[in-house]
């Protein structure tokens, strides 16, 4: 190849990280899409981008839980739980409690009040 010659495009699109010395299960170009190597502390994965949450789904994201384990915690559903931390849905009062004593009273159990009523309540 000439030197005047422009370069043709690597076969794969992470063949410049070849030389990198990763653990045997990250080699090969196809797993290496979903990582983060530069740093960043984006802990979500894809997907549509959440509504503005409350201070409970600020919380949740700050500990080290995922949703489906709080969820499982709390014993209500993922679906559930997604609509507390929006604030379109409102926890019954066992479940109000519950979220104040996991967050040791930093989502206390009055904070829910500006919360919407369920259909049911």
């Amino acid at each position: 190849m000439a030197a005047s010659e422009p370069r043709a495009a690597p076969r794969y699109p992470y063949a410049h990280l070849s030389g990198l010395q990763l653990p045997a299960a990250l080699r090969g170009a196809h797993r290496l899409r979903n990582i983060h190597l530069v740093g960043t502390k984006n802990k979500r994965g894809r997907g549509r981008p959440r509504k503005a949450t409350n201070a409970f789904g600020r919380w949740i994201d700050q500990s080290r839980l995922t949703r489906d384990q709080v969820a499982d915690r709390l014993d209500i559903t993922r679906t559930h739980l997604d609509r507390l931390c929006c604030d379109s849905r409102r926890p019954d009062l066992e479940s109000a409690f519950a979220i104040e004593a996991m967050t040791r009273g930093k989502v206390t159990a009055k904070s829910w009040l500006k919360a919407p009523k369920h259909s049911g309540d």
